[in-house]
């Protein structure tokens, strides 16, 4: 839909998303780190890919507000 190659996934990751779960659905966008490194200093995602992160997250609220 917005030209932007993804998987869907299955994390364990949690962070806000489990206490939030407990009043509504709840997703999260993750973006690729160089070389897979995160939680880490070394952690670094490209500005291109934070980019396509944010179009991404700007089309999900619009559409989610636009919902009834």
């Amino acid at each position: 839909m917005l030209g932007i190659s993804y998987k869907i996934i299955s994390s364990g990751a949690t962070h806000d998303a489990q206490n939030m779960a407990l009043v509504t659905k709840t997703g999260m966008i993750f973006l690729p780190s160089v070389k897979g490194i995160s939680h880490s200093p070394m952690e670094w995602t490209s500005l291109e890919d934070i980019k396509k992160g944010v179009y991404v997250l700007t089309n999900t609220l619009k559409l989610l507000s636009s919902k009834k």
